[in-house]
């Protein structure tokens, strides 16, 4: 029982890890050392349009918990 206490919080906490690493301020930054990712003078770079993901469903959501909590298992096991 202890067992699968901790590979659930090690799940949540990668998922909640996972889920936070892309929304800081530079997540959609262009890499500065790319050389697409400067614009030439006098012109300007085209919009970004990578739209956010969609959330997941409820089943989705568990679907995912679930296979996650699996493989955490695995290895602790």
């Amino acid at each position: 029982m202890m067992l699968r206490a901790v590979g659930l919080a090690v799940t949540i906490l990668a998922l909640v890890a996972t889920g936070c690493a892309g929304s800081g301020p530079t997540a959609n930054a262009p890499d500065p050392t790319s050389a697409t990712s400067v614009a030439s003078p006098g012109s300007s770079a085209p919009p970004s349009s990578a739209a956010p993901p969609e959330p997941l469903s409820k089943d989705a959501y568990q679907k995912l918990l679930t296979s996650s909590e699996r493989t955490v298992r695995k290895a602790l096991d």
